[in-house]
């Protein structure tokens, strides 16, 4: 995996096998983000970019780039069974009677007063 760009204290690579991994390009960036003298990584399942931001005290370039190649390599296999993070991160939804109290105490605190009964009823209907 070659650099895209490169400036001082930060590399951009590309690595079209991440796209549409979400759940295997978070995995990928917490591994990336344990690399001594990185400060930040971030890295998008949409494009399969990979955006590095380091110390160039504690690492130099070349380093880095081999062993973020290192780590994409070990890692291919957990990166592939990896899919997107579907409901990870998601709360239980909703009951229904406890959004409609919700949609009525904002509702009568922030709309105007012919507003304030009209919008929850028709938010309720469309609810059901």
């Amino acid at each position: 995996m070659s650099p895209l760009s490169v400036l001082p204290g930060r590399i951009r690579f590309e690595d079209r096998s991440l796209i549409g991994k979400e759940y295997g390009c978070a995995l990928f960036q917490r591994s990336v983000s344990e690399i001594n003298g990185v400060l930040d990584v971030s890295v998008n399942y949409r494009t399969g970019r990979i955006l590095v931001l380091f110390d160039e005290n504690r690492i130099d370039k070349r380093s880095l780039s081999s062993l973020i190649g290192a780590l994409k390599e070990s890692m291919a296999g957990e990166l592939d069974k990896a899919g997107p993070l579907s409901d990870v991160g998601k709360s239980a939804p909703v009951p229904g009677g406890v959004a409609h109290a919700v949609i009525d105490m904002v509702a009568h605190a922030l709309l105007p007063k012919p507003l304030n009964v009209l919008l929850p009823a028709a938010i309720s209907t469309f609810m059901k």
